[in-house]
């Protein structure tokens, strides 16, 4: 049984770090500027303590972990610029975050192991309050992130450590488009919804009823409980 959890232990973080280390050196020769060969690590400056790093186990044993880090908890260096989100609103920055590091052992890249570490990733954004999404890739791997519903913003990003790619970006609460791409994230989005609805309180509901009858919208009260959460 895989276990994704948060690393959030000096031991948990150091076993991520050689697992990267395993995947970019050692499995695809990288030459990683941030590698460090003779502790067989990868730390980098998107690290601890504002990254949300997930870690995947098997057992005793990593086996895939993904990084993200949301805008609003600090600074994500030189991301800032590669995706170009310095041209966003102060809010519009508040909502989103970069997803980066993501790999997944050799032995576990035909399984479901992948799609479940970005799931969970995604899930936590959603219950920050995010809206939206970067992450670059390989140009090989474009359909696996199209399938998550992210959409190529920029197809000739140059990233300095890994070469060309693309980077994209995910509207996080865009249903009509999950719906369409049959991403797995959708189930992920219902489910948040669902419970946001459960939240609002018979309070909630009498205020709400009462401001509509008060201040009648021309065409009807525009907070309808059955279509959504309540932002």
């Amino acid at each position: 049984m895989i276990d994704i959890r948060l690393a959030t232990t000096s031991e948990e973080l150091n076993a991520v770090y050689n697992f990267r280390y395993t995947i970019y050196v050692e499995e695809m020769g990288q030459n990683e500027s941030y590698a460090d060969h003779q502790h067989e690590r990868i730390v980098d400056t998107l690290g601890h303590p504002y990254a949300k790093v997930l870690a995947a186990w098997d057992g005793n044993t990593i086996v895939g972990t993904t990084r993200s880090n949301f805008v609003h908890d600090g600074s994500i260096d030189n991301y800032l610029g590669y995706y170009q989100l310095q041209h966003l609103s102060r809010e519009q920055l508040s909502k989103a975050s970069i997803s980066t590091r993501c790999m997944v052992h050799p032995a576990f890249r035909r399984t479901t192991l992948t799609a479940r570490l970005v799931s969970e990733t995604y899930q936590r954004g959603l219950d920050e309050g995010l809206q939206t999404n970067y992450c670059d890739c390989a140009p090989h791997n474009i359909p696996f992130f199209t399938g998550l519903g992210y959409s190529v913003i920029d197809k000739d990003f140059v990233h300095p450590e890994f070469g060309l790619g693309s980077v994209m970006k995910l509207n996080m609460h865009d249903v009509d488009w999950l719906e369409r791409v049959r991403s797995p994230f959708r189930k992920v989005l219902s489910t948040h919804l669902s419970r946001q609805r459960k939240e609002v309180t018979p309070n909630d509901t009498r205020f709400i009823s009462s401001l509509c009858q008060s201040n009648p919208f021309p065409y009807g009260c525009g907070l309808r409980f059955n279509d959504g959460p309540l932002f």
